[in-house]
């Protein structure tokens, strides 16, 4: 394990219970001795469970104006943290729920920005085209389509460089369409619109390298050895991501870290607002935005 001097693990984790976020927090803590920063939601529970395992906490404070979806928000939240940390510290920004941890995942220290690669190619992913065409327009989604497809879900690197790549984000996810830009799926786009036309210097690091994106692996690919989740060559990655899209690893991760955990979500206090409200933001992005 590492000494914890300038290292970081930032995420966000609003919306979810104790069990959701067990897997991740108590599998980092096995592995990394570096500070850990969640947002999470000002719930006693969460709170103390937390406090146990030495992690800061920040909440959501208030917002007035354009309010993104939360995973645009968060990129806001990460360059406002980054800014405060000296600009070499090593910095991973990461999911929470469907992220574990099996080795130190700042070991070795990044030296620049390292953007994992799902598998397939832009182009091959739907509802990456479908926010990369409306953030660019479709000459630069066509420009990117044969491109390696990269995940905003887990990104490392030194922290100067992370916080000028959220701002960036922002501004693509802002501008032309602030209603399709601040929707879920944007922050996406707009990673791979940064990382493939050079707006952000990134290395493109290959799947199963620091970090395992499994979501789209061939589950039958992927087995169990003790309590390590190996990839498909054998090895096993530092980061795994995307976990629960297959049940014999959602349940292996449940057991291992969470299975005393009552398994539930947070409920919204108002669903049926929740409902309307998120209907509404689905009916303006299909409406064209006046100029």
């Amino acid at each position: 394990m590492g000494t914890g001097a300038s290292r970081h693990v930032l995420g966000y984790a609003t919306g979810y219970g104790v069990a959701q976020i067990a897997p991740f927090v108590l599998s980092l803590r096995a592995v990394f001795r570096g500070t850990v920063t969640l947002v999470v939601d000002p719930d006693p529970a969460m709170l103390e469970f937390l406090a146990a395992h030495d992690v800061q906490v920040l909440h959501r404070g208030p917002v007035t104006g354009w309010r993104p979806h939360v995973a645009v928000e968060r990129l806001a939240t990460f360059d406002a943290l980054l800014r405060r940390m000296p600009a070499d510290a090593s910095v991973l920004l990461t999911d929470v729920r469907d992220v574990v941890f099996q080795a130190d995942p700042l070991s070795p220290a990044p030296t620049a920005i390292e953007a994992f690669e799902e598998p397939g190619t832009c182009g091959d992913h739907r509802f990456n085209m479908k926010y990369i065409t409306a953030l660019a327009g479709p000459g630069i989604a066509d420009v990117i389509r044969d491109q390696p497809a990269l995940c905003v879900g887990t990104v490392a690197g030194p922290a100067g460089e992370l916080a000028r790549m959220c701002r960036t984000l922002l501004m693509l996810s802002a501008r032309p369409r602030s209603a399709m830009g601040g929707a879920f799926g944007a922050d996406q786009a707009a990673f791979n619109i940064a990382a493939h036309l050079d707006l952000v210097p990134m290395e493109r690091c290959a799947n199963f390298s620091r970090v395992a994106t499994l979501g789209l692996v061939d589950g039958a690919e992927l087995t169990i050895d003790g309590d390590r989740i190996l990839n498909p060559d054998g090895g096993a990655s530092p980061v795994v991501h995307q976990y629960d899209r297959h049940p014999h690893l959602h349940a292996h991760i449940r057991a291992l870290w969470s299975v005393d955990l009552p398994e539930r979500r947070q409920v919204s206090a108002h669903p049926v607002l929740s409902r309307l409200r998120r209907h509404m933001e689905s009916i303006r992005r299909r409406m064209p935005e006046l100029r």
